[in-house]
């Protein structure tokens, strides 16, 4: 293979195209190395990068709980290293009914066109007891959150000494760097569920209506007095964009 990347001939020289020279011919060489080429340069401009990057908050764990898990690996104790490393690191779930655990935590997402969308990380968790005859009788369930649904309970979570903000692609970023791209993301003309169902019902010629996407989560939140948008895909607090689910990327 050469090595003369100025003229190109790494593409042309590379197996891929040794390959499509052999069953195709050589313009589909000139084609995929085109394509290559753009695939690079819209690379290396991050132009991927700002099309949806999903953007976490990295709960460091105590002292504690680390001697915790290396007592757990010093012994070998296969089970509870998954579960020290679940709760510890591991994304936010439901831990045996009782509570919600995890130390991996997802902020939300921003995409190109719309407004940033925060998950609003509040869990449902269910109440009840055993009346006198023995039989289950469910109670109003109470709920968890990471953090309050508004400008202020946001920044108080992120401004914690034990979280670290991350991306999907693992990179750390400053707190006060993401707080004001997520605050400015498609502020001015970015979409929301609202903004873009009346855009797809202008283009509309059948008549269709939109259905509510109404679900037990977007009940739930309705119970804790959010207003959803029309068609239930997102709702705002506090000026914040917020997903009507929690488990989206």
């Amino acid at each position: 293979m050469s090595g003369d990347c100025g003229e190109g001939r790494f593409l042309v020289d590379s197996y891929p195209c040794q390959w499509i020279a052999e069953r195709y011919g050589s313009e589909q060489i000139r084609i995929f190395s085109c394509g290559l080429l753009i695939f690079c340069y819209l690379y290396s401009r991050q132009i991927f990068y700002y099309m949806g990057t999903n953007f976490y908050a990295r709960i460091i764990p105590t002292e504690e709980m680390k001697e915790t898990l290396k007592r757990a690996i010093d012994n070998n104790s296969y089970g509870e290293i998954v579960h020290l490393v679940d709760t510890f690191y591991g994304d936010v779930h439901n831990e045996c009914g009782c509570g919600y655990v995890g130390g991996n935590v997802h902020l939300g997402k921003r995409s190109m066109g719309w407004k940033f969308l925060w998950n609003p990380n509040v869990y449902e968790i269910p109440q009840g007891h055993n009346d006198e005859d023995g039989q289950w009788m469910w109670d109003p369930s109470k709920s968890y959150c990471y953090y309050d649904l508004t400008r202020e309970g946001l920044k108080k979570f992120i401004d914690r000494e034990d979280v670290e903000i991350y991306d999907e692609y693992h990179r750390l970023w400053d707190k006060e760097e993401f707080w004001k791209m997520a605050l400015e993301w498609g502020q001015k003309d970015g979409w929301d569920g609202d903004t873009y169902e009346e855009y797809e019902m202008k283009k509309r010629t059948t008549g269709i209506h939109i259905l509510r996407g109404e679900s037990s989560y977007v009940r739930f939140l309705e119970s804790l007095g959010y207003k959803m948008n029309k068609c239930c895909t997102d709702f705002y607090s506090d000026g914040l964009r917020f997903a009507t689910n929690t488990a989206f990327s």
